[in-house]
């Protein structure tokens, strides 16, 4: 350590440094001697060579014990610190990274001009607080991502059952990177890696890496074949074609119901007879998918079919049949928990979309209204739908900002435009199928761009973050009445779910928008509740930031709850609403791990209570419900000599401050922050970036 790094202590009047042996006995020049490289005399307050100067400065140095019960508790420490450096980086060699060639190789790698590495400044913090505060890096930049354990380590093979390999679709419940490809900041994995931090006391479940068993063999296999079911009867096509077009077509209007109808009756031409037998059976997939109430495989049946007639040809043709089904199929796989399948799916339609000019409104081409209307809404349903999986997987937008200048679909019923219509009619007032796909068109045009800027470096300040959710709160309040009150009795029975999607998907954006400021200060340990007299010390606008997450997350569990509580649900429903529930229930978890005595304790292990509520309801419907409600209950489950003393405010002030199934106590009073350093960087990168 330099003498600038050093703590630095005035001189005490001569006896008292005698007395206490700290300049004197340690026969110690003051500072500025020894940078002069002069002879001290140690007086007090100014030595014989520093006469006209400010008063000398001389070092306090502590030294520690020469003992062997010093050194024995040092041993121990040192060895518990490497089996939790092992345990929550496995990928470490902690003897390779301590070997003295992979220091010399540190110091080669850093330039002269770079400093050394040091912790960062303590966040404020109240005077009153006992708490070690977390310390990291300024700079996002300077802190990589978490890695694989090799250079193949993104690499992965969904190829089978995806959740039996770690993978899930809503890239919620993927704790490590490891085969499951790229995951960013706005992901559940990356709350759900911060938790695990948090939670330094629970044995996260850890998942079948998909890199573990990564097959020799490259060349394109099926999934395995699931035990045999009966072939489908006419009957069971024709009612899974009727379950398509009622659950997801409604939320989701990207084929012409009546076209298609008519296409698989033959009563009119079919497109090509290879792209229409792809379509036909990844509609009959999701149309199994969301008529089925259990974890039932029959939808797997046609994805099979479906992807069996993939080949050269479909890679080298494009049509607006080819679009609608590698654009459906995507959105099937990722419900499948393949979705990085799914993401490759979708590039393949976003990129066929613009090479037909979907993304073009293109007003001088002669065709008529109702081809136009169609090519929109194939547009604005792959627009959603690679929006959606972005933010879900916490990637960079791949879809382009300029140059596509596409209307947005108009809110009319189907029998108002037909293929004889001559002109576009008028918009309606009232709801229609596709009113929801207008809603969330215009909802991600704007939250695009705010998530863009969220993800950016540097990142927003607490006031721009603030001026962005007031541009969402903006877009919400123009919004019909139909889809802005929540309370309001729906007049179709998909349009209540439509309605409550939006709004999750909404609050969850906020959510996003607001997480950097929760999480930097939940993970200081200060206080996410504080009084009156506290606020003068901490900024209006960053209080106003961690606050709006916390809301929305509350907000979010509880119109979930709501709503599962009061309808009979479908898969489909069920997954949207899993997926936008794990992201909420997150946040007071992490609230609780980190604020143990606050004031709303209670209230937010009344929110996680009710979010495990939706998830055992969920179990039969989803089996990451089941994964996400054990692992909840890990979190909330205090050990059995403390069950009886725990009450509704208890957990966060008692059982979580008394947790002793791990014996960390070598770290000091907060274990989690003792040993952030060690944890995921990437992750909590964001966390301490300077704001405003």
């Amino acid at each position: 350590m330099s003498d600038s790094e050093r703590p630095l202590k005035r001189a005490k009047p001569r006896e008292d440094v005698a007395e206490e042996g700290t300049t004197r006995g340690l026969g110690l020049a003051c500072v500025e001697c020894r940078r002069r490289k002069l002879k001290c005399e140690r007086q007090h307050p100014v030595c014989a060579q520093c006469q006209g100067r400010r008063e000398c400065v001389y070092e306090s140095i502590k030294r520690t014990p020469l003992t062997r019960k010093h050194l024995s508790y040092v041993e121990d420490r040192v060895e518990r610190l490497e089996a939790l450096v092992r345990r929550l980086s496995p990928s470490i060699d902690v003897e390779k990274e301590l070997s003295p060639s992979a220091s010399n190789m540190n110091d080669l790698n850093r330039t002269p001009d770079t400093p050394r590495p040091s912790a960062a400044a303590p966040t404020p913090r109240s005077s009153a607080d006992p708490r070690p505060p977390i310390t990291g890096s300024s700079s996002t930049s300077a802190l990589p991502e978490q890695q694989p354990k090799d250079a193949r380590g993104y690499e992965w093979d969904e190829r089978g059952d995806g959740l039996n390999r770690g993978s899930d679709g809503m890239a919620a419940l993927s704790l490590e990177p490891d085969g499951n490809g790229y995951f960013g900041f706005a992901s559940g994995a990356a709350l759900l890696r911060i938790l695990r931090i948090c939670a330094a006391d629970i044995t996260f479940p850890t998942p079948i890496s998909a890199s573990s068993s990564r097959p020799s063999d490259v060349s394109l296999a099926l999934p395995p074949e699931h035990p045999s079911h009966t072939a489908p009867t006419v009957s069971d096509i024709s009612r899974y074609i009727d379950a398509y077009f009622r659950l997801y077509h409604p939320q989701y209007p990207l084929l012409h119901e009546a076209t298609f109808r008519a296409q698989f009756s033959e009563l009119i031409a079919r497109p090509d007879h290879g792209a229409w037998s792809f379509l036909l059976n990844v509609v009959l997939a999701l149309g199994a998918f969301c008529a089925e109430s259990d974890e039932s495989t029959i939808s797997d049946g046609f994805y099979r079919n479906a992807v069996s007639q993939l080949g050269v040809g479909q890679m080298e043709s494009g049509s607006l049949t080819l679009v609608q089904a590698f654009t459906l199929l995507s959105n099937y796989v990722q419900k499948r928990n393949k979705p990085n399948a799914g993401a490759v799916y979708l590039g393949i339609a976003v990129r066929m979309a613009m090479g037909l000019g979907l993304h073009r409104e293109l007003p001088g081409w002669r065709i008529s209204p109702f081809e136009r209307e169609v090519r929109r809404r194939v547009w604005w349903v792959l627009y959603i739908f690679d929006s959606g999986a972005t933010i879900t997987f916490g990637r960079p937008m791949s879809l382009p900002e300029h140059g596509a200048d596409v209307h947005l679909v108009l809110n009319i019923p189907d029998l108002a435009l037909t293929a004889a219509t001559a002109s576009s009619p008028p918009p309606s007032d009232e709801p229609t199928i596709y009113s929801s796909l207008l809603m969330q068109s215009s909802f991600h045009t704007r939250g695009n761009l705010i998530y863009s800027r969220v993800i950016s470096s540097p990142p927003p300040s607490a006031s721009e973050t603030l001026d962005l959710d007031a541009e969402l709160s903006a877009w919400r309040a123009q919004l019909p009445e139909y889809f802005q009150d929540q309370q309001l009795p729906a007049k179709h029975a998909w349009l209540e779910f439509a309605r409550k999607k939006l709004f999750w998907r909404y609050s969850n954006l906020r959510i996003i928008l607001f997480r950097r400021f929760f999480l930097e200060r939940a993970l200081s340990s200060a206080p996410l509740v504080i009084s009156s007299a506290d606020t003068a010390q901490h900024a209006a606008a960053d209080e106003r930031c961690w606050t709006l997450c916390l809301a929305g997350a509350h907000e979010s569990i509880v119109s979930i709850s709501d709503y599962f509580r009061s309808h009979s649900a479908s898969r489909l429903e069920w997954w949207y609403g899993l997926h936008f529930l794990f992201q909420a229930c997150f946040i007071p978890l992490i609230a609780l791990r980190t604020n143990l005595s606050s004031t709303s304790a209670g209230a937010w292990m009344s929110e996680i209570d009710m979010a495990k509520g939706v998830l055992q309801l969920a179990e039969a419907a989803n089996p990451l419900a089941g994964k996400c409600l054990e692992l909840v209950t890990r979190l909330t489950t205090p050990p059995e000599a403390l069950v009886a003393d725990i009450n509704v405010v208890a957990p966060a002030s008692d059982f979580f401050s008394n947790l002793d199934s791990l014996d960390l106590s070598f770290l000091g009073d907060e274990p989690a922050h003792s040993f952030l350093p060690l944890a995921d960087f990437g992750t909590l990168g964001q966390l301490w970036q300077p704001h405003a």
